[in-house]
């Protein structure tokens, strides 16, 4: 986990895990896991958006997670295809 961090935020980010560990139970010289950068960069996203007036009526965001369905499904079956074995049958792309 520590190895896949991009470089513009591994001067951000826990070491190693005890330092994560560290951070989770409130040491102020300690970085954060790396598994809280999602979450962080939410939340700055969030901040933004309202900061610049994109925010809900409600003084909050409304978040879209939707992925387009049939892309996903068209790369996951490519994907499949590629490690099946060659002596498998073709899997049925239709639906």
């Amino acid at each position: 986990m520590f190895d896949s961090i991009p470089e513009n935020y591994r001067s951000q980010t826990a070491d190693t895990e005890e330092e994560g560990w560290r951070y989770c139970q409130g040491d102020k010289d300690a970085r954060r896991p790396p598994e809280l950068l999602t979450r962080d960069h939410i939340a700055r996203c969030i901040v933004r958006e309202i900061k610049e007036g994109r925010g809900s009526p409600h003084g909050g965001v409304f978040l879209d997670n939707r992925v387009d369905q049939e892309k996903k499904f068209r790369t996951g079956i490519e994907h499949i295809k590629k490690k099946l074995p060659s002596n498998v049958s073709p899997v049925q792309t239709t639906r």
